[in-house]
């Protein structure tokens, strides 16, 4: 619990991320989080139902395992990695919680790929939610790819996806959702564009609200099944509660259903040749880098490995060390810059010199002095001139002659000293 606030990106490549429970504010400031990847289910687990009305106790995934009395805005996922392997765990996952309740989130966005495997008897996946009731989800976009698939072929459970939740009555307003989903099911499909299945499992009154959003894409899936039921649609799978608002939706939705029951559906499954390229995406100012994903011969493809974006610089200084008053012909220095703000990061960086006779600077920062004059080296950031140290280089001989006169004005010092001295004990 509390109010969290982020101050700035956070790119979480190479580790692995354990969902949390929150029940606080947490204001994402407009950053993104980034290369979230989770293997891992929450430790404790809570009541859930299925449409029967029926009571498991699940474990929870997403980057918050539950939202409680909890308040997020003004986020972005990036690359969410997820994948669970849940055994015969009932389980409900999702990109930003696995558990929703009596909460609001507004303006977030998720984008990424969810993988869950189970011999579970209730279990299910959504676009930004699991399971849930209570709350809404106003505002946010979320473009995911989901895939399912049921390891137990002799108990027909019940399965749940849905674009934005799996399972319960989490109102949804203006909310933009893109979903490729992929189900391999041997007991009972509750898939929706935006709800897998709508139930008050609580008995709640009041009217929901599943408004203004809009959906695109297509679910694949199959029921291994005698007694199908095959609940897919564009909005939702199975409504078990009709007192809802449902107004002003739009999609462009397909419900693709197979029937050859051996199939392996995942993404990319229906392509006859797959042959996938990587390129690597470089950032830039205000775009992410990445790494691209193709098919050659497809339209299949998926980005990861995201880099944050460049921060320009607004100043920059050079500087040179070890530091100098002077400066003569053979010496070496290292070149820095220092920006303004200290984070950035610019496309380009150049130190140039304008008198190569006198003085060189090298790749990786090197300062050379070749000989005696003047030069003037200059810091170009991004193809404009930022930054300029003046050097007036003195020759060899110019530094040998410094060095003697140094060296010859304190041996004149000592004598003078031991001559004053040598007086004072005479005179006594």
């Amino acid at each position: 619990s509390g109010r969290y606030a982020l101050m700035n990106d956070i790119d979480l490549n190479g580790y692995d991320w354990i969902p949390i429970e929150f029940r606080g504010l947490f204001e994402g400031n407009g950053h993104t989080i980034m290369n979230i990847h989770i293997r891992s289910l929450s430790e404790n687990t809570g009541p859930v139902y299925d449409c029967n009305h029926k009571p498991y106790y699940a474990h929870f995934g997403g980057f918050f395992s539950s939202l409680e009395s909890a308040e997020v805005r003004d986020l972005v996922l990036m690359n969410a990695d997820y994948r669970f392997e849940c055994g015969g765990e009932c389980a409900f996952t999702g990109a930003l919680a696995g558990y929703v309740f009596d909460s609001f989130i507004v303006n977030v966005s998720v984008y990424g790929r969810s993988y869950m495997s189970s011999a579970a008897k209730c279990w299910g996946s959504g676009g930004f939610a699991g399971y849930g009731g209570s709350s809404m989800i106003l505002g946010c976009t979320s473009s995911m790819s989901i895939s399912m698939a049921d390891l137990d072929e002799e108990y027909k459970d019940e399965q749940f996806m849905g674009g934005a939740y799996a399972l319960g009555y989490i109102d949804l307003l203006s909310n933009r959702v893109f979903i490729n989903g992929y189900s391999m099911e041997h007991g009972y499909v509750h898939d929706g564009g935006l709800v897998g299945s709508y139930y008050k499992y609580d008995g709640c009154e009041k009217k929901g609200i599943i408004s203004e959003n809009s959906v695109d894409g297509k679910i694949s899936f199959f029921e291994n099944n005698k007694n199908r039921r095959a609940y897919c649609s564009a909005y939702i799978g199975e409504i078990m509660d009709w007192s809802l608002d449902m107004d002003g939706n739009t999609q462009n939705f397909v419900r693709d259903e197979i029937y050859d029951y051996g199939k392996t559906i995942e993404p990319h499954w229906d392509c006859a040749y797959p042959k996938m390229v990587e390129t690597v995406i470089e950032s830039n100012y205000g775009a992410y880098g990445c790494t691209l994903h193709s098919c050659e011969n497809c339209d299949y493809a998926y980005s990861d490995n995201y880099k944050p974006f460049k921060i320009r610089a607004e100043k920059c200084a050079i500087r040179i060390e070890p530091p100098a008053k002077s400066f003569y012909a053979g010496e070496c220095y290292n070149l820095s810059l220092i920006f303004t703000p200290e984070n950035a990061d610019p496309v380009s960086c150049e130190l140039v010199s304008d008198n190569e006779a006198v003085a060189v600077s090298y790749e990786g920062g090197i300062l050379y002095i070749k000989d005696k004059g003047l030069a003037h080296i200059t810091a170009i950031i991004d193809g404009e001139p930022m930054a300029v140290v003046d050097i007036d280089a003195g020759s060899r001989s110019d530094k040998a002659v410094r060095e003697y006169g140094v060296y010859a004005a304190m041996a004149s010092s000592v004598l003078a000293a031991v001559c004053v001295a040598f007086l004072r004990k005479k005179k006594k």
